[in-house]
Parts: structure tokens; C-alpha cells; sequence
């Protein structure tokens, strides 16, 4: 059965299109105020702009623009996180808290554990 197209070009079905937009519409409303408040967050704890827009290489190698929070400071050197001596050193406040709950929510969403499982050990 032939799938009918958004358009010729694009190759993507229309009901994947529409369950696409959808989807993200309602995450969009679901996630706003989280966002919102992490922004706020990011915008009084430091200078500068609350968005880093980071190049990324996608379909066919084409490069696109992905908008994430700014978790670092301003003043830092343009050369990946991984290849400084002490990347730590340029988070800001409210940037390494951020990255700490990220990577364990993260963690959640991809391994069976609970909340529980991935919390430090208190010795």
C-alpha cells in the first residue's frame, strides 16, 4: 500500500509528519514551564546569553544548528570539553548542576533502575 507524502521531496509520510508535530506540540506545552524556569536560572546565576547554539552534523552531512543551555561561561576557550585540562573549571554555577541531573535523569530513562539505584553511596 503506497504511503501518501507531506510532499514529493521531503520523503517523510504524512501521518509520521503529523504524529511528529503533534507529539511535539504537546511536549512543547508539557515542557514549557521547566524550561522557562531552568532559562530564568541560567540568566540570573550568569552573563551572557541563556542559549549556546551548538553545530551539529546531520542527515546527509549537512550542518544544523541545536539550541542548548548555556552551561558554561563565557570566557571559555573554544576547544571541546575533552580536550581541556580542568573542564569543570569553566561551569558555571548553575551549569554544573544542571549536567549532574541531566546525566541522572539520563540514566533513568535509559536502564531499568529507580531513583534510588543511581544515588552515591553515603559513607
Amino acid at each position: 500500500m503506497p504511503s501518501v507524502l507531506l510532499s514529493p521531496s521531503s520523503g517523510i509520510p504524512s501521518f509520521k509528519r503529523f504524529f511528529d508535530l503533534a507529539m511535539a506540540s504537546f511536549l512543547l506545552c508539557f515542557l514549557s514551564v521547566p524550561i522557562l524556569v531552568v532559562g530564568l536560572m541560567v540568566k540570573l546565576t550568569s552573563k551572557g546569553p541563556v542559549l549556546y547554539w551548538s553545530d551539529r552534523v546531520g542527515i546527509n552531512n549537512t550542518i544544523f544548528r541545536m539550541p542548548k543551555f548555556r552551561t558554561m561561561r563565557m570566557d571559555t576557550p573554544a576547544v571541546a570539553t575533552h580536550l581541556m585540562k580542568n573542564p569543570d573549571a569553566y561551569l558555571t554555577s548553575i551549569g554544573s548542576f544542571l549536567i549532574r541531573r541531566l546525566r541522572r535523569l539520563y540514566g533513568l530513562m535509559v536502564s531499568r533502575k529507580d531513583a534510588k539505584a543511581l544515588r552515591r553511596a553515603m559513607i
